[in-house]
């Protein structure tokens, strides 16, 4: 019986993300090792990188955070996957690409200070004046805070076989209003393309008004319909969830349909 064993290793000493969801990570890669129970043996290992951009030195070393510039708002992110077996050699490799998106914006920390003066008198030609006059009375200043959505756009994965190498590459778009998955496309080795389309609250008001009740329930994160085609427009299969008011007056499902052409 095998159990894992983890060896950690970083150039980074404090990576530090602009992203509370990936807020701190101390490495760049972990190595996941199978062994017995005596350490000796071993069943092949898994070595899983992560995206850890240092953070920059400034003034007696303080931290200045990359992130400021959108260089570490990705940080924590595995990158890759490799497995290897207990000869050392790989049979499948994982690679992944992100975008950052901003989900919100928002400024933290508030404040407001009144810079009022009397009116006093001079001599110059415009002789009543205010202590604001030139710079303003009210200086408002606030800390603004972006959070960001790191959403995986590609992944490619890679099996080694002796008989060659299988690669599949699958990519993912979002609703920009729920930043979930709109859309896979997921290419194989042959060049064969499959689509798969997710539709959510958002995207049925127009066709099914009643669905504007779960937009306005903020239940938009729900999917509704998904169609799968071969290729981009071949229908393989369509999944419907139907939603309506149960007995308490809650919006649950309450049926699944499915087409098969």
């Amino acid at each position: 019986r095998y159990y894992p064993s983890l060896i950690f290793s970083s150039s980074n000493r404090a990576s530090i993300s602009m992203s509370p969801t990936n807020g701190i990570v101390g490495y760049d890669r972990v190595d996941v090792i199978d062994k017995d129970l005596s350490g000796s043996a071993t069943n092949g290992k898994v070595i899983k990188t992560f995206r850890n951009q240092p953070n920059s030195g400034l003034f007696l070393d303080a931290i200045l955070l990359n992130g400021l510039y959108g260089a570490t708002t990705d940080n924590g992110s595995i990158l890759s996957n490799k497995y290897l077996n207990s000869s050392g050699d790989i049979i499948r490799e994982e690679n992944f690409t992100y975008q950052n998106f901003v989900s919100d914006y928002d400024w933290i920390n508030l404040t407001i200070k009144d810079h009022f003066l009397p009116s006093y008198t001079c001599d110059c030609v415009n002789s009543s004046s205010s202590g604001y006059y030139d710079h303003g009375r009210y200086q408002i200043g606030s800390y603004p805070y972006t959070n960001y959505k790191n959403l995986l756009t590609r992944k490619v994965v890679v099996e080694h076989a002796p008989t060659g190498n299988m690669t599949t590459q699958t990519e993912y778009e979002y609703n920009l209003n729920n930043y979930e998955v709109k859309k896979i496309k997921t290419t194989n080795s042959k060049g064969e393309l499959n689509v798969a389309t997710i539709k959510y609250a958002d995207d049925i008001t127009v066709s099914n008004p009643f669905y504007s009740l779960l937009v306005d329930a903020n239940m938009i994160s729900l999917p509704l319909e998904t169609i799968k085609y071969k290729g981009e427009t071949e229908q393989l299969e369509r999944l419907t969830t139907n939603y309506f008011f149960t007995e308490n007056f809650s919006l649950e499902p309450i049926s699944l349909e499915r087409q098969l052409n």
